[in-house]
C-alpha cells in the first residue's frame, strides 16, 4: 500500500509540474505575442526595456551550480561509501544523522583536550587514516557490524587474532557499542571541523524526496530564466522597431 501511494504521489507530481509548465509558456508566449503586435507600445515607449540583472543572473546560477555540485557529490559520496566502505576523496563530508556526541555524558571521563562532538543535523568532515594513526580518543566514522554507519569516539582497544579491534562509545551514550570494529570497517577519522545543522539539508538530499525536491527547484529556476530573457528579447526588438519609425 505505501509503495502504491508513493508511485501516486510521484505520477500526480510529475503530471502536475507538466500542466503548470505547459501554462506558464503558454502565458509567456502570450506576452511575447503582445508585445510584437504592438499592444504593449505605450508603455515599452515610456519606460526602458526590463533587463534582467547581470550580477543577479550570474549569482542565482552561480548558486545553483553549487547546489547541484554539492547534491552530486553527495550523491557520489554515498553510492561510493556504500559499495567500498571507504571515503570517495581524502576529506569527505559526512551528515550526523542522531545525538549521541551531542554531550558528554556524566559516566564517561574524557581529557580536556579530547576533541568535542557534535550535534545532529551537523555537517563534520572526516579523513582518511592509516591504522597506526588511530588512538584511543580519536572520534572516527565506520560501519557497525549491521551496515549502519556510526560516528563515535574510540575509547579503549584489544588485540585478537593478529588484528586490533576498537571499543567504541557516543559521547552521549552511557556504555560502550556492543560490537568491537576493526580497522577495515573504519571509514575516517574526524578532522574537528564541522558546519552547525546543513547535514540535516544533506540527509533530505539523499533521500528520493530530496532529491526529487531539489531537481524540481532547479527546473522552476530555469524555466523562469527562459520565460524572462524570452520577454526581454521581444522587448528590445519592439523598442528597436519603435525607435527605427522616428
Amino acid at each position: 500500500m505505501a509503495t502504491f501511494l508513493t508511485v501516486l504521489a510521484v505520477v500526480l507530481g510529475a503530471v502536475m509540474l507538466v500542466l503548470v509548465t505547459a501554462l506558464f509558456r503558454a502565458c509567456v508566449r502570450d506576452s511575447c505575442a503582445r508585445i510584437s503586435s504592438g499592444e504593449s507600445d505605450a508603455k515599452i515607449a515610456v519606460r526602458k526595456v526590463r533587463k534582467t540583472s547581470r550580477a543577479a543572473t550570474f549569482a542565482v546560477r552561480a548558486l545553483m551550480i553549487a547546489l547541484a555540485a554539492a547534491a552530486l557529490c553527495a550523491a557520489a559520496q554515498s553510492l561510493y561509501m556504500r559499495f567500498t566502505g571507504k571515503l570517495f576523496a581524502p576529506v569527505g563530508a559526512l551528515a550526523v544523522g542522531s545525538g549521541s556526541m551531542s554531550y558528554v555524558n556524566d559516566q564517561n571521563s574524557l581529557p580536556a583536550d579530547c576533541t568535542q562532538g557534535f550535534a545532529a543535523g551537523d555537517l563534520i568532515f572526516v579523513e582518511r587514516v592509516d591504522e597506526d594513526e588511530l588512538s584511543v580518543y580519536d572520534i572516527i566514522a565506520f560501519y557497525s557490524p549491521d551496515g549502519q554507519l556510526i560516528i563515535h569516539r574510540i575509547v579503549g582497544s584489544l588485540y585478537s587474532g593478529g588484528q586490533t579491534f576498537y571499543v567504541t562509545r557516543g559521547d552521549a551514550n552511557g556504555r560502550n557499542d556492543e560490537w568491537s570494529v576493526s580497522y577495515s570497517s573504519v571509514v575516517g577519522r574526524y578532522t574537528g571541523f564541522k558546519i552547525p545543522a546543513v547535514g540535516t539539508a544533506s540527509l533530505f538530499l539523499q533521500s528520493w524526496q530530496g532529491l526529487a525536491a531539489f531537481a524540481v527547484v532547479i527546473y522552476i529556476v530555469c524555466i523562469y530564466d527562459r520565460s524572462a530573457r524570452a520577454i526581454e528579447n521581444a522587448e528590445r526588438e519592439r523598442k528597436k522597431y519603435l525607435d527605427a519609425q522616428k
